[in-house]
């Protein structure tokens, strides 16, 4: 099981990619986010792509293993923690931090992505 620590910083740097577009206000920043605490307004009613597990179990399942990806998310949150501290903690200058991921694993979660827009 993913265990969240709710940081809120996987909320920031939407603006990468048009499947989030819908997600923030045009500054990569969720929507939902409550900034000042840093935690999701809409936590527990948070869309899909938003919940690891259901994520995985949704559209990942048959791709990936369930371990490779729950890796892939906790090496995503140690490079948010490491870019935050490194920012200050300054949440606009997250906005441009890219988390780097192989071309495969990245394909594999472009295609995922696009699943859940066309549902």
């Amino acid at each position: 099981m993913f265990q969240c620590d709710k940081c809120g910083l996987c909320c920031i740097g939407l603006n990468r990619d048009e499947l989030t577009a819908d997600m923030h206000n045009g500054d990569g920043i969720c929507k939902n986010l409550d900034m000042e605490h840093m935690l999701c307004r809409i936590y527990e009613k948070r869309p899909v792509f938003c919940r690891v597990e259901d994520f995985y179990e949704q559209h990942l399942a048959d791709k990936m293993e369930k371990e490779e990806f729950l890796r892939l998310n906790y090496e995503a949150c140690e490079a948010k923690k490491k870019e935050w501290e490194a920012c200050g903690r300054d949440i606009f200058k997250m906005v441009s931090v890219v988390p780097e991921l192989d071309s495969e694993t990245g394909t594999i979660l472009k295609e995922s992505l696009n699943q859940v827009r066309e549902h």
